[in-house]
């Protein structure tokens, strides 16, 4: 344990990047984060099934959404709350509740916002270490720490969306840590997890299970895969659960991307990806390099959110620092899918983080919008969307000639 949380690089640069995250913490604001906390808020007043909670009380709650991830972050959020609530002081149900403008002038908002981030930041400095413990030699571990904790991109994205994908990034990242030192069973027990919070990882269990050579491991691994989705989930079990956390367009999106062929029938892109993998997989055992290339192909041909890359962050680093080979073109690709989202018609993505200092920021005339005025927003970003996907594409063609060899 002592030897994980060994700093690789000098003191003074992991303060520094520790002092970077702890001053924008307060002041990026997204409206997600409140709205995930005011649905786990019900935990602590004995609610558990909040699907079927929010479902039938729509028409009297400020927020109407549907709760749309999996029950463990329910559970989480919920019990966090509970946690640090003589923290949060008085005002904070009621903030919650706030679902005007004025909301963001609300004088106690920055401590709220400060101490609901702090989970992130834990996992997030967690992601660190971890990386580091893929590597043996010094310079490697100074390397991919410092590619984690000094890139702007991950500390921009996980601050100040404030979506909680970098805990289920973390147990991806256990995970495949775990698969590369044999560890079968407990890694698909992380994977499964992480899949609790959000469903992506599902995705990747597949890959883990190619690495089974033996029936009795498979069967192991199944019945602790299944127990463990079915504990977390059977209590919450219901139409609203399926139509919420199953069926809802977040789950489409990342488990639907297709090319269609006509007349009904379509090449679900996903499992296209995970038969490719399985057949490399009788080639090579870099299990790192699935993993990264499939959510490569994934994301590439979906329209996510710029919170979704947070999960493919960690084994990016991952590749840059362990395969040279095509680290312009790997490069490239997540710059351009970085860039996309901010032409899509939502000023949350851009000028409204800033809300915090004044709410007039909502006001200013975001990417979109000023595209638009002398170009189609709609054609750039398809242009944007193409060139990641041909991008993508690209790499996955490259890293299996790279394998041959």
């Amino acid at each position: 344990m002592r030897d994980f949380f060994q700093i690789p690089i000098p003191r003074y640069l992991f303060v520094f990047a520790l002092l970077v995250r702890l001053l924008i913490m307060p002041f990026l604001y997204h409206p997600d984060i409140k709205i995930y906390n005011f649905q786990s808020s019900f935990l602590s007043s004995g609610v558990l099934n909040i699907y079927d909670f929010l479902n039938e009380r729509k028409q009297e709650l400020p927020f109407r959404e549907e709760f749309v991830y999996q029950p463990l972050a329910y559970l989480f959020w919920g019990s966090y709350q509970v946690l640090i609530k003589p923290l949060l002081g008085s005002g904070f149900k009621e903030w919650l509740w706030d679902a005007s403008q004025q909301s963001v002038e609300n004088f106690r908002i920055f401590r709220f916002i400060f101490l609901l981030k702090l989970p992130l930041l834990f996992f997030d400095v967690l992601t660190a270490f971890l990386l580091a413990s893929f590597f043996d030699d010094k310079k490697r571990k100074s390397r991919v720490f410092t590619l984690w904790l000094l890139n702007p991109f991950s500390i921009f994205i996980i601050y100040a969306y404030s979506g909680f994908d970098i805990i289920v990034s973390f147990l991806v990242l256990l995970s495949l840590y775990l698969a590369k030192k044999d560890r079968l069973v407990l890694s698909s027990f992380f994977l499964v997890l992480g899949s609790l919070f959000k469903a992506y990882p599902l995705l990747l269990l597949p890959i883990i299970f190619l690495k089974v050579n033996k029936f009795g491991d498979f069967l192991k691994m199944f019945l602790v895969v299944l127990a463990t989705f079915l504990s977390l989930s059977y209590p919450f079990f219901s139409k609203s659960f399926i139509s919420g956390a199953i069926s809802s367009g977040l789950m489409n999106r990342i488990f639907a991307p297709s090319i269609d062929l006509g007349f009904g029938v379509r090449i679900i892109i996903p499992f296209l990806i995970i038969f490719i993998v399985y057949l490399l997989s009788r080639l090579d055992k870099r299990i790192e390099l699935y993993f990264f290339l499939l959510l490569v192909v994934v994301l590439s041909f979906i329209h996510f959110h710029i919170q979704w890359l947070v999960w493919i962050l960690p084994l990016l680093i991952l590749f840059l620092v362990k395969y040279k080979e095509n680290y312009f073109i790997a490069v490239l690709w997540f710059l351009v899918m970085f860039f996309l989202p901010f032409l899509y018609d939502d000023k949350q993505m851009t000028v409204s983080l800033f809300s915090l200092f004044s709410r007039y920021f909502s006001l200013i005339p975001y990417p979109f919008v000023i595209v638009q005025k002398v170009y189609n927003s709609y054609y750039l970003q398809s242009l944007l969307q193409t060139a990641s996907s041909s991008l993508a594409l690209f790499l996955l063609w490259k890293n299996i000639n790279y394998i041959k060899k």
